[in-house]
This record gives C-alpha cells, sequence and structure tokens, in this order.
C-alpha cells in the first residue's frame, strides 16, 4: 500500500513537471510567433529600378526650352520607379548641376523648379509616366580630388504641374 501510493505520487510529479514543461515550451513558441509577426509587418520592403523617360521632343528642343529659363552647365534625368510593399510609384528627378543666377528666395526657387518640371513633363511622349518630379539645384565643387556636392530643391506632384508659362 505504501508502495502504490508512492508510486501514485511519483507519477503525478512527473505529469505535472510534463504538463508544465508542455506549457512553457507552447508559451515560449507563441511569444516568439507574436515578435516575429511584429518584425514582419513593421519591415518595410522598397526596390526602386530604372525608369528612363521617352520624349515627344528632340533633346536639342528640350534643351532651348530649358536654357531659356536657366542656365547651368549640365542638366540630369534620372527616372525611377519605387514599389514600396507593392505599391508603385515613379519619380523623374531633374538635377540642375552648378546653375547659374538661381533665387536665393526659397519660393522663388520653387517657382523656377516647377516651371522647369513643367517644361520636362510636356516634353514627355506619356504626360502620365511619372507620379512625381525632383527638381534639385545641385551646387557641385572640386578642390583636388574631392568632389563636394550640395542641393536644395523640392518635389512636385505631376497633378500640380500645369503649364501656366508660356515658351519665350
Amino acid at each position: 500500500m505504501i508502495l502504490e501510493k508512492f508510486s501514485f505520487n511519483y507519477c503525478n510529479l512527473i505529469d505535472s513537471r510534463l504538463k508544465k514543461t508542455q506549457f512553457l515550451e507552447m508559451i515560449r513558441i507563441l511569444l516568439f510567433t507574436f515578435i516575429a509577426t511584429l518584425v514582419f509587418i513593421s519591415c518595410t520592403i522598397t526596390s526602386t529600378k530604372e525608369k528612363k523617360p521617352i520624349f515627344s521632343k528632340t533633346d536639342d528642343s528640350l534643351q532651348e526650352s530649358l536654357t531659356k529659363i536657366v542656365k547651368s552647365e549640365n542638366i540630369n534625368l534620372d527616372g525611377a520607379e519605387i514599389s514600396t510593399n507593392g505599391k508603385v510609384t515613379s519619380e523623374l528627378e531633374i538635377d540642375i548641376i552648378n546653375g547659374m543666377n538661381i533665387p536665393v528666395n526659397v519660393n522663388e526657387m520653387n517657382d523656377l523648379g516647377k516651371k522647369i518640371a513643367v517644361i520636362i513633363k510636356d516634353a514627355l511622349k506619356d504626360k502620365n509616366e511619372y507620379n512625381t518630379y525632383k527638381v534639385l539645384f545641385v551646387t557641385k565643387k572640386i578642390n583636388g580630388s574631392v568632389e563636394e556636392s550640395t542641393s536644395e530643391g523640392k518635389i512636385f506632384s505631376s497633378r500640380e504641374l500645369i503649364r501656366k508659362y508660356p515658351e519665350r
């Protein structure tokens, strides 16, 4: 009888420890799953690929239109298609390199940037090709073998770029 009691209690003890271990393992798995889900949900997945602009105007015609409102060492155009968590947008970056007589006043600079973006958008074969236009006025200085670059500019949505500025 004593042996039966001891054996019964021993089995209960093993059974309760097993249940406790299983319960803790289940809690650990649930906690890990919860944390992993939070990390995955909070991640932003972004990919960018080049999207070259296709123009309906010739390069010379576009250059002529632009030099009427801004003179610079160079103008770079870089198109991109950006996918963020499945949502695709496109942006055309317009870099005015070492522009001359660029206004210091922010409102005047933005107005000039908008005029430039309107001319570029108007020259595109597909006017809806890009969602946004980023116009940057870039100042580059070369000091020996070091190139320093600073930029100021603004991003314009395609909707706000309506030709109000007649070409001269």
